[in-house]
């Protein structure tokens, strides 16, 4: 699984879980915060974003990456799921 194959994993999950249309979604919607006035994504609903994103990849995101605020946007979360799978040895090292 390359990077390109995580991000579309991570949009679809997003999408799937707060039923929001891909064509709704402004170009800014990967770097914009979970908390931030845009989003505006309740932390009851990120902890579910987060169960979801661990059960569809099989792994556990370690605390580290939430205590140190990395699990705030789509792209964070895709660079967190790609940084560990790396570690396993399960995705491709080509940014791709």
């Amino acid at each position: 699984m390359d990077k390109g194959q995580v991000s579309d994993k991570v949009k679809k999950i997003f999408m799937s879980l707060f039923q929001t249309e891909e064509s709704k979604l402004v170009e800014s919607y990967w770097t914009d915060n979970f908390f931030g006035s845009r989003l505006h994504i309740l932390p009851g609903d990120v902890v579910a974003y987060l169960y979801a994103i661990e059960a569809e990849f099989g792994l556990q995101i370690p605390s580290a990456y939430i205590l140190e605020g990395r699990f705030n946007s789509l792209d964070n979360v895709a660079d967190i799921i790609f940084d560990i799978l790396q570690k396993n040895g399960t995705c491709n090292v080509q940014n791709g």
